[in-house]
């Protein structure tokens, strides 16, 4: 007989996890616990959370705008293969993660905006950052509130609505 490569204790550790995530009761099978798990995200938000200065939901509800991306003065401005977020709340010493979701992203800039949605900094993603899906970044401008993505590399609503930020609160608190 041949050697097993788990255990079933292993297999209802993983499956008890899952049904945690998912809030889910039933049995799964090892194929089922993949499928569960494949898209999860944890507690990173997608981006259709961000807002516009006036707190309606950015773009319809929609979080993003395709064609457009954010300037390095903190404005929209028309770029094909591009998007930007609206307003996400996050204030100095915060930690944004982000991941794009896909491979082909190019993260430009993240604007920081203070309590009245006003332009106060930039940091533009360049170099190895630009290389990568997933950064985190520490947020050091004074009277930062919120922040806008821009990323270039999209193809379509698809690629944006694979994206996501996880605003790690009070880091330098």
């Amino acid at each position: 007989m041949a050697m097993k490569l788990y255990s079933e204790t292993d297999i209802q550790a993983i499956a008890d996890g899952i049904r945690k995530l998912t809030d889910e009761t039933g049995t799964y099978t090892v194929a089922q616990m993949g499928a569960a798990i494949a898209d999860y995200w944890g507690d990173f938000s997608p981006i259709a959370a961000s807002t516009e200065d006036n707190g309606q939901p950015y773009n319809n509800g929609l979080g993003y705008k395709l064609g457009y991306r954010t300037n390095s003065g903190g404005l929209e401005s028309v770029s094909e293969g591009s998007a930007c977020t609206g307003f996400i709340p996050a204030v100095t010493g915060d930690i944004v993660s982000v991941n794009f979701g896909i491979s082909n992203a190019r993260p430009w800039y993240i604007n920081m905006y203070d309590s009245g949605h006003i332009h106060i900094g930039i940091v533009p993603l360049t170099g190895q950052a630009m290389a990568y899906r997933t950064f985190e970044l520490e947020l050091l401008k004074e009277g930062t509130c919120y922040i806008r993505l821009s990323t270039g590399g999209i193809s379509g609503a698809a690629d944006v609505e694979k994206m996501r930020v996880k605003i790690i609160k009070g880091v330098s608190e």
